[in-house]
């Protein structure tokens, strides 16, 4: 026989959601200081930049390991390993986030005549053949590989276990999908929906096993392919 629901207090919910709040700028952190570091480099001397650098990376580290293990310890999930089926239909996902990029972009372009997002212009607004290196090494490590785990650590780890039931399915997915997608600048109803939908997806990648290590691996996929090509973009700049 299944326990009663215990339904958090007031006090609870408004606790949880100050948390949630803080955990969401906590996310954005690591990202947003390597753009501050590409910004600012031109007035950096090269000793203080490899200073900023370790604080950076040691922040990221921190990052991870607190709110790994916060989730650990908070939620009933329990992370499972990867099997070849799993990543086959990790594959799927990140074939389907691909479409809706491109579907989006599209109608951005028919629509507001627009070529991208905000949210990718803005990570794209720097020259590469300006940045130094090794931020050019850490934005881009941060976009393919960091900002994936810590976004569904806190979105689809974090935020679904602390505010919803476990039988929720479908509020988590809007709610979750909403923030996602603000926080992803969206500033037009065709950015707000294709972020919304990436959003969706991964939720679905998280809940088909409520294991977070499958919506991470669909993200990085993601991700990833934007930092292989930006990284090619880079040494062919080098390279002329």
């Amino acid at each position: 026989m299944e326990s009663p629901l215990i339904y958090p207090t007031l006090k609870t919910r408004i606790i949880n959601c100050l948390k949630l709040f803080g955990f969401i700028i906590w996310a954005i952190m690591p990202i947003n200081l390597s753009m501050v570091l590409n910004v600012t480099q031109e007035k950096t001397p090269i000793f203080l930049r490899w200073i900023l650098v370790g604080v950076w990376i040691a922040f990221t580290i921190f990052t991870i390991k607190w709110l790994w293990a916060y989730y650990i310890r908070h939620t009933t999930d329990t992370v499972k390993r990867l099997r070849l089926k799993d990543i086959g239909i990790g594959l799927l996902f990140f074939i389907l986030l691909r479409i809706i990029a491109v579907v989006g972009t599209l109608a951005l372009q028919a629509v507001y005549q627009q070529n991208m997002s905000a949210n990718d212009a803005a990570l794209q607004s720097n020259d590469p053949a300006k940045i130094y290196p090794i931020y050019f090494i850490i934005f881009n490590v941060c976009i393919g590989i960091i900002a994936p785990i810590i976004e569904e650590l806190v979105f689809r780890g974090i935020f679904t276990n602390l505010l919803f039931f476990k039988h929720r399915k479908f509020l988590p997915l809007i709610v979750t999908s909403v923030i996602f997608s603000f926080l992803h600048g969206s500033e037009n109803i065709i950015t707000f929906l294709m972020y919304f939908s990436i959003g969706a997806v991964l939720y679905l990648a998280y809940l088909r096993r409520r294991n977070i290590a499958d919506s991470i691996l669909v993200h990085i996929l993601n991700n990833g392919l934007l930092m292989i090509v930006s990284t090619i973009n880079y040494v062919i700049i080098l390279l002329n």
